[in-house]
């Protein structure tokens, strides 16, 4: 009724150590402030009456906060064929469930790398030499709610040593070599020759991948 006054109360643990958030006259809503991420929050509410004479408490119900949005990984270590992805929690609660993703793509086809608790770091093996990969990370609260993605970050594996050198036509002042290319398309390649035994070496190629290059 009109006038009638109402305590709504909040808690982290169930029947205990709760706060009243709000206590006035019946509204249709109240909002509940200053929150931690993907916790658990349980709620309750009585009414008095003109005497000031309390109802018991309706039905405890709970609910759970969204998780923060992870913050953008990092890369400790890339390789010819992986990556070392770390993590950033944002935050978030212990329990607080990731899904961390790889794509070759700029936001598209991604696929999960990892989805569980939070870990530090994510080893991602099988990686193609010289070639961009994607990652992007979101979080779950306890209601399977998902967040947005962080940011994309992206990081370019290491290139492969090329492959022996082979000669070919020799002349008195001029020499074709060549060599197995071991990368992928638009890997750039430095040739480099010398007189001495690994002193003194000048560039004399440097560029994509081509089939021999004469001295």
């Amino acid at each position: 009724s009109v006038g009638a006054q109402y305590s709504v109360e909040a808690s982290t643990g169930t029947n205990g150590g709760y706060g009243v958030i709000y206590s006035s006259n019946y509204a249709t809503s109240v909002t509940h402030n200053g929150l931690t991420a993907n916790t658990t929050y349980f709620y309750k509410v009585r009414a008095k009456n003109f005497d000031s004479v309390w109802t018991a408490y309706n039905t405890e119900d709970t609910t759970h906060t969204l998780s923060n949005i992870p913050g953008a990984v990092t890369f400790s270590y890339v390789g010819v064929s992986s990556a070392t992805v770390y993590l950033a929690s944002n935050t978030n609660p212990a329990g607080t469930q990731y899904s961390v993703e790889a794509s070759t793509g700029n936001n598209t086809s991604y696929g999960v790398l990892y989805t569980g608790n939070y870990k530090a770091s994510v080893e991602h093996f099988g990686l193609s030499v010289n070639t961009t990969y994607y990652y992007r990370v979101r979080a779950r609260n306890f209601d399977s709610v998902w967040t947005n993605y962080g940011t994309e970050e992206s990081s370019h594996t290491l290139a492969a040593a090329p492959g022996a050198i082979t000669v070919g036509t020799v002349n008195e002042s001029s020499v074709q070599i060549s060599w197995t290319d071991t990368n992928s398309a638009g890997t750039q390649y430095s040739v480099e020759a010398s007189t001495g035994v690994n002193t003194a070496y000048g560039v004399i190629y440097s560029g994509n991948y081509v089939a021999n290059v004469t001295h």
